[in-house]
C-alpha cells in the first residue's frame, strides 16, 4: 500500500457512509456501494462479507468519532446544559450521525442482534455521558432535560424535511432554561 493513500478498506467506509446516510439500510446495497466507490464486488466481499458487516463497522467508526467529540464539547464547557445542546445540535447536523437514529426508528427490526446492539449501544453512551455531566453540573432534572433535548433535535430532524431549520442553541438553551425553572 501506498504511504498516504487510504486502504480500499476505509474507502469502502467513506463512500458507505454517505451511501448510507442517503438511503437508510434497506436502500443501500453492496452494488450501490460498489459503484459508488468504483471498486469491484470481490473487493467489498474481502473486505465486509455482508451489508450488516459494512454497517458494523461503519456504526464502529462513527461511534468512535462521535465520543471523542462529545467529551471535547461536555468536557470543554462549564454550562452543561448548553454543552448537552450542542451534542445532539452535532448528531442533528450531519447526515451520517442522524442516520444511526433513522436504523434505530425505523429499520433496526431488519439487522441483526449485533447490529441493533451496536445501535442501542451508541443511544444509551450518549444518554449517559450526557446525563453524567448535567448531574455532576447539579442540573435539576437532568432526564427531563435529555428527554427535549433528544425530542427537540434529533426528534424534530428525523422529521424535518429538506430546507427545514432545526432550533438554534441559543433558542433551545433559553426554552431549557425557562423549563428548569418552572
Amino acid at each position: 500500500m501506498a504511504r498516504g493513500r487510504p486502504s480500499k478498506k476505509q474507502q469502502l467506509l467513506d463512500t458507505a457512509r454517505w451511501v448510507f446516510a442517503a438511503n437508510g439500510y434497506q436502500g443501500t446495497s453492496i452494488d450501490l456501494v460498489v459503484q459508488e466507490a468504483g471498486v469491484s464486488k470481490p473487493t467489498v466481499y474481502n473486505n465486509f462479507p455482508t451489508k450488516q458487516a459494512l454497517l458494523q463497522a461503519l456504526l464502529a467508526q462513527l461511534t468512535d468519532e462521535l465520543d471523542g467529540i462529545r467529551a471535547d464539547l461536555l468536557e470543554n464547557s462549564e454550562a452543561s446544559v448548553d454543552a448537552v445542546i450542542s451534542v445532539y445540535l452535532n448528531v442533528a447536523s450531519k447526515a451520517e450521525y442522524l442516520m444511526i437514529y433513522r436504523i434505530l426508528c425505523g429499520e433496526h427490526y431488519k439487522l441483526d442482534e449485533v447490529t441493533r446492539n451496536q445501535i442501542l449501544f451508541f443511544d444509551q453512551v450518549q444518554h449517559d455521558d450526557c446525563l453524567s455531566a448535567l448531574s455532576a453540573a447539579g442540573v435539576p432534572v437532568p432526564e427531563l432535560v435529555l428527554m427535549f433535548c433528544r425530542d427537540q433535535v434529533i426528534g424534530r430532524a428525523l422529521k424535518a424535511l429538506p430546507g427545514d431549520e432545526l432550533p438554534g442553541a441559543d433558542e433551545l438553551s433559553f426554552q431549557l432554561k425557562t423549563l428548569i425553572a418552572a
